[in-house]
């Protein structure tokens, strides 16, 4: 019904609701498969929400979302209907659509209220990314993907400065794929969110692409690969061990801060002068 877009007849339906309880006997390996499909489908955001009880037989966390409101001018749908509307605002990526399922999910577990009544979810990224990894492991997930979807996660609330210095970070730290991602992923969350600051949030996100371009056309220093310097040269000025890789940490800190030029000479003027501070 998600891939090929149909209704499933009435009677099946009810036959599937009934017979839930039976996923319980499918090996992980198999269900994660499918899950991985539906999500990828034309309608899953819609299936999610019509089959939210068959779901939670085998990732029983996302009924802790179902109806918990969101008193917050962001938000205009309960967590679960947030998290199934923005599975279709995003492209049919598996691991993406993956991260937008649970991107919200440790937000129950994070809630508070104010006194003014607006409901605040404080540390939910982190929270959810650690439900996440125990879901996908229980899933039989492989590594890789387990643990990009949850850096999806962590990151996916990260309000960047629209600088050079806080993209370049960030890339630095990611890489341009895992970037890009993280645009589409924080869109999608837009896009399921109420029209409160929607358009500067949309805009705040062309800017940061913006920035993006920018890095990548200048071939900026965003990877100890990318510096004037290397290992022999730190070797010369005396260091060794885990000394060089650290020497080589600061300089392309210093680099990206805007501290240091990339160029050789002046980034071992740097090193002379910062290292062991």
């Amino acid at each position: 019904s998600s891939v090929l877009d149909f209704d499933i007849e009435q009677k099946t339906a009810e036959s599937v609701r009934k017979n839930a309880e039976l996923l319980k006997y499918i090996s992980a390996e198999r269900v994660f498969a499918e899950l991985k499909k539906l999500l990828a489908g034309r309608r899953a955001g819609d299936i999610l929400l019509e089959y939210r009880d068959v779901f939670k037989v085998f990732i029983p966390e996302l009924s802790e979302c179902f109806d918990v409101k969101q008193n917050n001018p962001h938000h205009m749908y309960d967590v679960y209907t947030h998290i199934c509307k923005s599975v279709d605002n995003i492209i049919p990526d598996e691991m993406l659509r993956l991260t937008m399922l649970f991107h919200d999910i440790g937000k129950p577990r994070c809630k508070t209220t104010d006194e003014n009544g607006t409901d605040h979810f404080k540390m939910h990224p982190l929270a959810g990314a650690d439900m996440a990894r125990e879901i996908l492991s229980r899933l039989k997930a492989d590594n890789a993907s387990k643990e990009l979807v949850c850096d999806y996660i962590k990151e996916h609330d990260n309000r960047l400065a629209e600088n050079k210095r806080s993209v370049a970070r960030f890339i630095s730290k990611h890489g341009f794929e895992f970037f890009d991602n993280y645009l589409l992923i924080r869109r999608a969350d837009t896009l399921a969110q109420s029209m409160y600051y929607r358009d500067e949030k949309l805009a705040d996100l062309e800017a940061l692409k913006a920035i993006r371009k920018e890095l990548e056309e200048e071939q900026a220093c965003l990877t100890l690969k990318d510096l004037a310097i290397n290992g022999r040269d730190l070797l010369a000025l005396g260091l060794s061990g885990r000394e060089i890789g650290i020497a080589l940490e600061r300089a392309l800190d210093g680099v990206i801060s805007g501290q240091a030029a990339n160029d050789r000479k002046e980034l071992i003027a740097y090193v002379t002068q910062n290292f062991g501070q």
